[in-house]
């Protein structure tokens, strides 16, 4: 972990979609603080989450907060409020505007899209999405570059999407839909990120049930 560390702290390394080398872990605010133990994704892959823990807690770490609805899909909005400082420490908080009107989409716009879909989304490619083309779904200036209309695509699908007949549209679920050419349908839905689990319910004592039998003493 230190040489890993030390290794992606050089200068000069070479950033790609403004975003540095880096170890992205994604986990639960809940799992974070310990307070249950869902598994967390390191670069898009499960693992326990003592090891999401003791990464996200890495001295330097920097931490980014997304809401997500209950099924673990990442929203395309900001986050409502950050998390409060006696529960979690205090980090960034995605900027409110998810859209640019320049062809390149700002680091803000790649790391949510990148978060939210973990992989290359055509189905069976696990091409991770830091190492992805960053794909108008419909093309600039037409379509916005904004999280709403960006996903990554390999080099090789992204090629496939513009020059062999292939078409993709999305839906509000977050799930992907591909037709080829010769009419054939595909889907691809992101991997579910962690849900926060609620604190349990406080419950109060309110002594013994008038109507409850006294023990056979």
């Amino acid at each position: 972990m230190e040489i890993c560390a030390a290794a992606l702290a050089m200068p000069g390394l070479p950033a790609q979609h403004g975003l540095r080398p880096t170890v992205n872990v994604t986990l639960a605010a809940s799992t974070l603080t310990g307070a249950d133990n869902q598994p967390g994704y390191l670069n898009g892959e499960p693992v326990p989450a003592d090891i999401a823990r003791r990464v996200a807690t890495q001295p330097g770490a920097k931490r980014f907060y997304w809401p997500v609805d209950s099924t673990g899909r990442l929203l395309d909005q900001a986050c409502p409020h950050a998390p409060a400082a006696s529960t979690v420490p205090t980090g960034p908080v995605i900027d409110s505007s998810l859209t640019t009107d320049q062809y390149q989409p700002t680091v803000t716009i790649a790391r949510h899209v990148i978060t939210r879909d973990q992989h290359c989304i055509m189905p069976g490619c696990r091409r991770r999405a830091h190492t992805c083309e960053l794909d108008h779904r419909l093309p600039w200036p037409d379509g916005a570059t904004s999280a709403v209309n960006l996903e990554p695509l390999c080099k090789r699908h992204h090629d496939l999407k513009h020059h062999a007949g292939w078409t993709l549209t999305r839906t509000p679920d977050g799930s992907y839909h591909w037709t080829s050419a010769t009419r054939h349908h595909y889907q691809y839905r992101p991997p579910e990120l962690p849900v926060p689990e609620p604190p349990p319910a406080e419950t109060t004592n309110t002594g013994p049930d008038p109507n409850d039998e006294a023990p056979p003493f």
